[in-house]
């Protein structure tokens, strides 16, 4: 069975496209779905599918009669999919999940965390703080960076943004993981409202905007290929394998991965990049990743579904050699879903050392579920993903984490923003830095007890971490 985890990349559609999608549809007579009766046998679909297959119906803050009633109460003033799809959006707001999302958007829906986003600011002491940005979108190019501080979006305090973006049957006060939903849902914005935001840095106060040419930034899909791989230098002339995966819900990732670790298959230490992987993708991707680095079938991932019974995923040893020198991973904000997957996969089957900040947080594995008449559709996690040690894995956090405000700080005030991928630059970017240093390590560890091995005929064998 795929495991599909995530899938937030698409882009703003046209409303009379909406019925595209590849769920299943249920069989629907023709009475059923006839004029106002469409949309509220939708409404009640989509209300029913979130009280039975949810998996985290029970653990939010939330007044369910109250969102099932408001939710009824306005699709009676629906009177196009359109407006169907603004009700459905708000009702979902009331689940403060990244992860719960409508398969189809509007001009003027919000934007999909994590991949809509290009900053991510998080509530320390009160304040809402820059503590990560996403390289070469508008944050980043117009002076955004981590440590400043968030004082209002397009003329709203944040606090009050952030506030207008949970869904009205959310309990009050709202616990601090809707808090935090809220916030960087609200820096998010709108596909089609710029977005200028107030912040305060050691210089003072400031205006940027952040979408100041058009179409947005944010909202463009970039041209890059699924893989991408090079060598960086390394102590003693010798140069470290560097991967970096874009596309995990892409199968061309597969072989082009292979050729990527073919070419670096002399390197002797290498770098996993999951930091582009916003998107989301499914297991027929990442599993044959994951079994390019193991010598045996091991369990990397605990899956626990509202209904049935708990499982384990394996992945397979893969192709005709396995990668099994020195590994770090790379993640951060914009590491969602699969990618997510990918690193507490690595962690968990004691693989290689995984370095970077908090990633996307993304909680469970998504099933679709068509709405009977319109045939709009919604992504619910309806499982449960946990790393090996039983850690949810939107709550994992990774072992050598990185202060980007911290390193920001180190940097000053006057240095250049972090570079943006595909440049790589150890002194720009602590994460990479860290990795590289902890592969410096564990390759002079290697290479001393091979050498060790070596001169006394001892059968030591080097276990990666």
């Amino acid at each position: 069975m795929r495991l599909t985890s995530g899938g937030h990349s698409f882009s703003v559609v046209a409303i009379l496209t909406l019925s595209a999608c590849h769920a299943s549809r249920p069989s629907t007579s023709s009475d059923q779905c006839a004029g106002a009766a469409a949309y509220s046998r939708d409404a009640d679909a989509a209300l029913r599918s979130i009280r039975e297959s949810y998996v985290y119906v029970n653990e939010k803050a939330v007044d369910w009669n109250r969102a099932e009633s408001l939710t009824r109460t306005a699709v009676n003033t629906v009177h196009s999919k359109r407006d169907l799809l603004g009700v459905l959006e708000r009702l979902l707001d009331n689940l403060y999940d990244a992860h719960a999302i409508l398969r189809a958007n509007t001009s003027h829906s919000p934007r999909i965390v994590p991949s809509g986003v290009d900053l991510w600011a998080e509530w320390i002491d009160g304040d809402a703080i820059v503590t990560a940005v996403r390289g070469g979108y508008g944050a980043e190019r117009q002076g955004v960076r981590p440590g400043m501080h968030v004082l209002a979006i397009d003329g709203v305090p944040i606090k009050d943004a952030a506030d207008s973006r949970l869904g009205p049957a959310v309990n009050y006060p709202a616990p601090a993981d809707a808090g935090a939903w809220a916030l960087v849902s609200a820096l998010a914005g709108r596909h089609d409202t710029p977005r200028v935001l107030r912040v305060r840095d050691t210089g003072g106060n400031k205006d940027i905007s952040l979408d100041s040419v058009t179409p947005f930034l944010i909202d463009r899909a970039m041209n890059e290929p699924p893989v991408e791989a090079r060598t960086i230098n390394a102590p003693a002339g010798s140069a470290y394998g560097y991967i970096r995966l874009n596309a995990l819900d892409d199968l061309h990732s597969v072989p082009a991965f292979d050729s990527a670790l073919e070419m670096l298959r002399d390197a002797p230490a290498l770098i996993l990049d999951l930091r582009n992987s916003p998107g989301g993708g499914n297991t027929s991707v990442a599993e044959p990743i994951l079994g390019r680095f193991i010598r045996q079938r091991q369990e990397y991932q605990r899956v626990a579904p509202r209904h049935g019974r708990a499982y384990t995923r394996m992945t397979e040893p893969r192709g005709p050699w396995t990668y099994t020198r020195p590994l770090v991973v790379l993640v951060g904000r914009w590491t969602g879903s699969m990618g997510e997957g990918m690193a507490i996969g690595v962690d968990g089957m004691h693989r290689g050392v995984v370095v970077g900040t908090p990633m996307a947080g993304l909680a469970g594995a998504v099933d679709d579920i068509k709405l009977p008449c319109s045939g709009l559709v919604i992504a619910l996690p309806t499982a449960r993903l946990l790393h090996m040690d039983g850690t949810p894995r939107e709550r994992w956090i990774p072992p050598v984490r990185i202060d980007l405000i911290a390193s920001e700080r180190e940097r000053g005030a006057d240095a250049q923003p972090a570079p943006s991928p595909p440049r790589l630059d150890q002194s720009r970017d602590p994460v990479l830095r860290c990795g590289m240093e902890i592969l410096d390590e564990l390759t002079r560890v290697s290479t001393a007890i091979s050498s060790c091995a070596n001169r006394i005929g001892s059968p030591i064998k080097t276990r990666s971490r």
